[in-house]
């Protein structure tokens, strides 16, 4: 299973997109929570890989199965979860040259057509798909582990009672009673499901974590947005000030204009004349 040593914040395009961010006040939390769920769902993906090889070496060290037909359905399960778990490790090594790549074009895209392109992140992070994916693979394997808890504690039920079986007999024969039920699954069953359970957890984990990763990216794209919007409310804002401003201006100069009238009705002069005024104070906006 290939791994990746080098965390993806020491990328030299992911620092350097981080300098020009901090540089020109622009929000940095968005992609530092990404890269860090990636770390994570790399840490977990690590942590299953070791789970797999816990199972190989049960399956292989258990002599109480080693002559059933369990240690088949163990081991096609093992292989199943090794080649799912490759899978997902491969979507991650995706999703890390994705967001190299993101960043690289940032910054081109900075360069060539101005520090506006920083509002827009989320057109650059292409890693969706990725992380649905890995999702979807983690749901498959945490559905083979139940399925494989439940075949194991099935066989460790007929295991105690095929022993069961055997104890009556040898009581029956020395004249003691039979044992009416058999043991609840004990510490076989726990032994071989804890492997799987534990794997689950890996699992889960790297499900939830591709959630939040994509969910980081909605919060992307609902932040620029809320940034172009939040440009155009002011701008709406200006103008509506000044459109304000002309209407008191406008009202003021028509009670003005009337009181003058009655004063003077004979001074047509003294009259403010507003229409020509506005047109003539041009109101910047």
């Amino acid at each position: 299973m290939a791994t990746s040593n080098n965390a993806l914040a020491d990328n030299t395009y992911v620092q350097e997109l981080f300098s020009v961010l901090k540089e020109n006040d622009k929000d940095t939390m968005g992609l530092s929570a990404l890269l860090g769920y990636v770390k994570q769902m790399e840490d977990f993906v690590k942590s299953a890989e070791g789970q797999i090889v816990d199972m190989k070496c049960q399956i292989s060290e258990m002599k109480e199965i080693q002559k059933h037909p369990i240690k088949a359905v163990m081991q096609n399960t093992c292989e199943s979860l090794e080649k799912q778990v490759t899978g997902i490790r491969a979507q991650l090594n995706k999703i890390r040259a994705s967001i190299v790549e993101a960043c690289k074009n940032v910054l081109t895209a900075a360069r060539d057509k101005g520090i506006t392109v920083l509002d827009k992140l989320a057109d650059f992070f292409n890693i969706r798909q990725a992380c649905e994916k890995i999702q979807k693979d983690c749901n498959q394997a945490m559905a083979r582990c139940d399925k494989s808890v439940g075949k194991i504690e099935q066989f460790s039920k007929e295991y105690h009672e095929t022993g069961l079986h055997l104890k009556n007999m040898f009581r029956v024969a020395i004249g003691k009673e039979a044992h009416e039920a058999p043991k609840e699954n004990g510490a076989l069953a726990k032994s071989m499901c804890a492997p799987y359970k534990a794997h689950k957890k890996c699992l889960d984990s790297i499900c939830k974590t591709a959630t939040k990763a994509i969910d980081r990216l909605d919060s992307l794209w609902i932040s620029a947005d809320d940034i172009r919007k939040e440009r155009e409310d002011k701008q709406a804002g200006k103008n509506l000030g000044a459109e304000k401003h002309l209407a008191e201006f406008g009202a003021k100069a028509k009670q003005i204009n009337a009181a003058t009238a009655e004063k003077s009705s004979d001074r047509a002069s003294n009259v403010i004349d507003f229409k020509p005024k506005v047109a003539d104070e041009a109101v910047v906006v």
